[in-house]
């Protein structure tokens, strides 16, 4: 049971790699306002919203509110994709938010430590 516990994200990336060969991100088939619209959210708002959540109702500072702020930057990805695959339904959407939304935490989350770390 561990070893099936222990494989089931590795498993989750490769499926997620998997959808994305031979395909282009942000193609004709993609629905480029929603993704955007899910990684602005995922990368901006989302953070936001838990800085000020840690603040507000955790009282939160140092590095207990860079963790909340750092972690709800992260991109969204393997989890939102397998979802998508296994209900059949937007799956274009899931994969092409969790590349993008993936590009732009790396600024995000830069942004993030610089300013509260």
């Amino acid at each position: 049971m561990a070893t099936l516990a222990g494989a089931a994200v590795p498993v989750a990336l490769v499926a997620f790699g998997m959808s994305m060969a031979q395909v282009r991100v942000l193609g004709p088939s993609s629905p480029g306002r929603s993704v955007w619209a899910a990684a602005v959210v995922k990368t901006v708002v989302h953070p936001a919203l838990a800085w000020v959540l840690a603040r507000v109702l955790f009282d939160a500072d140092g590095p207990a509110l860079l963790a909340f702020v750092v972690v709800a930057a992260l991109p969204t990805a393997q989890n939102v994709f397998t979802y998508a695959q296994r209900f059949g339904t937007n799956t274009v959407l899931a994969r092409d938010a969790g590349v993008v939304s993936t590009l732009l935490s790396v600024p995000s989350v830069t942004v993030i430590a610089l300013l509260l770390g």
